[in-house]
């Protein structure tokens, strides 16, 4: 089935409903399991046990269980030979990220392959001296 499809026929949150076939570790607060539709072979997720949406919304017993399974994950890849992988989560409104679950997930996704394009699908470019003050700046006054 494609995943377009599956789609359709979603549960309301495919990740609260665990699935015990797709789970491959799991802790008191967030599971590591298999994608069902992997952008590569051995696709691992990890998902907090509790339906969270936003990042900054973890507790830090959430964060603690999620990075533990998130190391497991990349060990078990590596033990398998992967050691070239990325870890990736996606933040904010789903249809703006391309997301196609809200429910807040970690990708750890072997072979991926960001590379030269940037978001709006052009060719990145370096950004300039005055560019990066002005983005660092701008940062820096938000940081708590």
């Amino acid at each position: 089935m494609l995943y377009t499809e599956f789609l359709k026929t979603m549960p309301a949150c495919p990740f609260c409903g665990r699935a015990e076939r797709e789970i491959v570790k799991e802790n008191d607060g967030a599971v590591l399991k298999y994608a069902l539709a992997p952008y590569a072979p051995y696709h691992l997720l990890v998902c907090p046990k509790r339906h969270v949406t936003d990042y900054l919304a973890l507790s830090e017993d959430e964060q603690s269980a999620i990075d533990a399974l998130t190391k497991d994950g990349a060990r078990a890849l590596v033990s398998i030979g992967i050691t070239d992988y990325s870890i990736l989560v996606r933040n904010g409104d789903k249809t703006a990220v391309g997301k196609s679950v809200d429910h807040l997930h970690f990708h750890i996704v072997p072979k991926v392959r960001l590379g030269t394009i940037d978001f709006k699908g052009e060719d990145r470019r370096i950004l300039s001296d005055d560019e990066i003050a002005a983005f660092v700046g701008e940062i820096k006054k938000h940081l708590v």
